[in-house]
């Protein structure tokens, strides 16, 4: 669980230092906050599996046994004529702990997508401000007298 967190924490601190900078500019920032998205959406897929797999790698190293404590199995009460079984009680405990690192990186992703798409929609409102987009305004209009010059 350390090392998920550690890659997941490592990746949100380099992103969050990036945006205290004071010279930043909104869409350097949106830029960053759009690969921490891609990074958290990348390891919800393929990092957890991964890191799980380093962390059983660690503790053979350790001479610890890899694997998940299993929790007593909570009795649930049938009601009469019920047939299904209790679904948590089918699952193993590593998958349990897939879910909820799933669960975790979803969490962490609406947040950083509802902060994305508002700064995201800033960013654009005023990108007009920005000096490239000024500069490719003013070749546009150097092109367009070039070829029209009635302009």
């Amino acid at each position: 669980m350390l090392i998920i967190w550690n890659k997941l924490l490592t990746a949100i601190d380099k992103v969050n230092v990036i945006l205290q900078k004071q010279n930043i500019t909104i869409d350097i920032a949106t830029r960053h906050l759009k690969g921490l998205i891609h990074f958290v959406e990348k390891f919800r897929e393929e990092g957890i599996e991964e890191a799980l797999n380093e962390a059983k790698k660690k503790s053979t190293e350790l001479s610890i046994e890899p694997g998940f404590p299993s929790i007593r199995a909570r009795k649930k009460k049938k009601m009469p004529g019920e047939l299904a079984e209790d679904e948590s009680s089918t699952l193993s405990e590593e998958n349990k702990f897939k879910i909820l690192m799933k669960n975790v990186c979803d969490r962490i992703l609406n947040g950083l997508k509802e902060r994305f798409d508002s700064m995201d929609e800033a960013a654009k409102d005023f990108s007009f401000l920005d000096g490239k987009f000024i500069f490719k305004l003013h070749q546009n209009k150097e092109i367009a007298k070039s070829e029209n010059p009635m302009l």
